[in-house]
């Protein structure tokens, strides 16, 4: 995570898009602002959009705005988040749920910085920074034809990967105590409200719990325990009841009986991608390098098994 926030905080002054990956929950957004607050265009306006929770039929005029007769119900003329955004930063969350006609759309402003209102017939420059998320496989998505091979190539440019909280457990204490002490101090202003310490069993379940809703769930947990658990202190046992089961195994315990298309070859060209993308993060790209570290005899070595996994080679 560390190097993480750093290779951000460098990414931050450039202005290509950023892709950024991880389950829900991990901190996208949050990741996402603090780029666009570390960037050039910090002064700027800051907008996110989640593509998913907008139907699609209203999403391009969400992105792109309208003008008046455009469709039925577009009663004046509007600017979309684009437009507003000017100067400086867009969120985009759930990029993987965007419709294939809006992604064309989305490619003409990558590749040309422009935009059309719909129903309009001219068009617009936009200088904005795209910072787009997703929980989803988009190279898998690529390969059912459900997301565009050139738009994932311009979106991912700079790409982050947030690991899931079970893979962080030196991170879930901390970030307890952390959410803890916000509470502590909201409730300053909270006549009826305690002051609480989390009691040494409740930090032994915080790091043993798998937390599959990930940070989010984790500052949800705390804050339910703190509202409704009476006294000073919480124990294993209060946040064990404010826990709210999913049913949803992690991908690392999940039954193979309950997980219907189990590959073997494409798990372990899965974890084969992931750990090319990471030496070539942290090489810069520098494929000799990046081969040394993965223990390959050459850059060419390299290159052929990039090929193989669907990366550049």
């Amino acid at each position: 995570m560390e190097r993480l926030i750093r290779d951000a905080h460098k990414a931050a002054f450039f202005p290509n898009p950023i892709l950024i990956l991880g389950e829900s929950g991990t901190g996208k957004e949050l990741l996402a602002r603090a780029i666009h607050a570390a960037s050039p265009r910090a002064a700027g306006p800051w907008g996110a959009m989640n593509c998913a929770a907008i139907p699609r039929e209203l999403l391009d005029s969400e992105l792109f705005g309208h003008v008046r007769g455009a469709y039925t119900g577009a009663i004046g003329e509007r600017q979309g988040r684009f437009e507003a955004c000017q100067g400086g930063t867009l969120f985009l969350d759930e990029i993987g749920d965007m419709a294939p006609e809006t992604q064309v759309r989305l490619l003409r402003v990558l590749q040309e910085g422009e935009i059309q209102r719909i129903g309009e017939s001219k068009t617009r420059k936009v200088d904005v920074r795209i910072v787009a998320a997703t929980n989803r496989d988009l190279v898998a998505e690529m390969g059912k034809g459900i997301f565009r091979d050139d738009l994932f190539y311009r979106l991912a440019v700079l790409v982050f990967r947030i690991p899931p909280l079970r893979q962080r457990r030196d991170d879930i204490l901390p970030l307890a105590d952390y959410f803890l002490g916000r509470l502590n101090e909201r409730a300053r202003d909270i006549p009826t409200a305690e002051r609480k310490t989390l009691s040494s069993d409740a930090r032994i379940f915080a790091e043993e719990y798998q937390w599959p809703g990930n940070v989010r769930e984790l500052e949800n947990t705390m804050a339910r325990a703190f509202a409704m658990v009476p006294g000073d202190n919480l124990g294993a046992d209060e946040l064990r009841e404010h826990v709210i089961p999913t049913g949803a195994p992690t991908r690392e315990t999940a039954s193979l009986v309950d997980r219907r298309n189990f590959s073997l070859s494409a798990e372990l060209q899965d974890v084969e991608r992931h750990f090319v993308e990471q030496a070539l993060r942290e090489t810069g790209g520098i494929k000799e390098r990046a081969a040394r570290l993965l223990g390959l005899r050459s850059r060419q070595a390299l290159s052929h098994r990039m090929r193989k996994l669907g990366l550049d080679g």
